[in-house]
């Protein structure tokens, strides 16, 4: 018993030492600017963050979204100590001054903006959310090492620049879904530690082979104009051991290789909405059982 209240009384102090960090209004948090590690402005109908943020030298999370931002300020770089930047769902059109500024960050959103192009340095940040803008050019994407998760759904993007030879090898998560891709960016290709990747809603032609991607687990390329698999043939193996979910749906394949039977840890298949024979389709029951296929 009194090591469950002791335990009760150490967690209702680490909730209240945590309470007194954390402010939802930036006057009073200036009334303790050295306490305050979290800021959540979000909401409150900004047009501009007051420049006395600043004073907040011990800030690690700010979160200014859904207001009615145009643009984020350069002396937020003065925030030395930000690791998390919120900056969602406001009407920003230039985010470069940002992270390159700010070497703790470690994550970064600006999804639901105006944005057309993003050609900052993101050295640092290992999450960076850029869904629901209008962008049509990245670059110095290649210099984000730290990368494990990037979110570039709904955009307007064809490809994404990075030389040859260049890697994000720390990608753990990459969405490009309702873009304008044809093929999967070649920078896929060395992106060894990914386990996610979601490409639905583009113009992708054929699936494309990723048995290299040892770690990928779920694959999502469904609404696309696939036509086949990669080196389509009965022994092709184009996933890695690994691979639960894969998503071919609403694509027009006329068939599925026998190899996609393999794969001992697959858990989902989506296969629905394709050209299928009827004598195809039978095959396909026979390859998956009828709890884990969607044809």
């Amino acid at each position: 018993m009194k090591h469950i209240l002791l335990a009760l009384m150490t967690f209702l102090v680490t909730v209240t030492v945590n309470a007194q960090d954390n402010f939802t209004s930036l006057s009073e948090a200036l009334l303790s600017p050295g306490k305050a590690k979290h800021l959540d402005l979000s909401g409150q109908d900004l047009k501009e963050i007051p420049k006395s943020i600043t004073k907040l030298k011990n800030l690690e999370y700010l979160d200014i979204s859904n207001n009615q931002l145009k643009e984020i300020p350069f002396f937020l770089t003065d925030l030395k100590k930000l690791t998390f930047l919120d900056c969602s769902h406001n009407q920003i059109t230039d985010a470069d001054i940002v992270p390159s500024q700010l070497k703790k960050l470690k994550g970064l959103s600006l999804s639901h903006n105006q944005l057309t192009k993003i050609t900052a340095n993101f050295p640092n940040v290992e999450n960076l959310y850029l869904e629901n803008n209008q962008i049509t050019k990245i670059e110095l994407l290649h210099f984000c090492k730290n990368l494990k998760s990037l979110k570039l759904s709904d955009n307007q993007l064809s490809f994404i620049d990075i030389p040859d030879g260049e890697s994000l090898e720390n990608l753990n998560l990459l969405n490009i879904s309702n873009n304008e891709f044809d093929k999967i960016p070649f920078f896929v290709n060395n992106s060894e530690k990914l386990t996610s990747l979601y490409a639905s809603g583009n113009k992708l032609k054929f699936v494309p082979n990723l048995k290299d991607k040892e770690y990928l687990s779920i694959l999502d390329l469904s609404n696309n104009q696939i036509t086949f698999i990669s080196d389509q043939d009965k022994n092709t193996v184009v996933f890695g051991d690994r691979i639960k979910s894969i998503n071919l749906s609403n694509n027009q394949l006329t068939m599925i290789p026998e190899s996609f039977g393999q794969f001992t840890n697959l858990e989902k298949i989506n296969v629905s909405k394709n050209n299928f024979s009827d004598d195809e389709k039978e095959k396909i029951k026979k390859m998956f059982p009828s709890f884990r296929l969607e044809l």
